[in-house]
């Protein structure tokens, strides 16, 4: 999941937005992407126009998988 964030906003530095439709590669992307992306929107996340929510749920992600670690050690 990680790496389809990063994937994300490289294609949204470098895709020009509205001159054609998202192909399929980018539409799939986007739909994994988005619950996760969706639920770090919630948090405040701008820096001026700099969007910060791809950080927040790559922050959310990797302790999400630290606390499930965790929980699977202790059993």
């Amino acid at each position: 999941m990680s790496v389809l964030i990063i994937v994300r906003v490289l294609m949204s530095w470098f895709m020009a937005t509205g001159r054609r439709a998202p192909g399929r590669l980018t539409q799939i992307v986007y739909d994994v992407t988005e619950p996760v992306i969706k639920i770090a929107k919630k948090v405040p996340h701008r820096i001026g126009m700099i969007d910060l929510s791809p950080i927040i749920a790559l922050i959310g992600l990797d302790l999400a998988g630290y606390f499930f670690i965790l929980l699977l050690r202790g059993l």
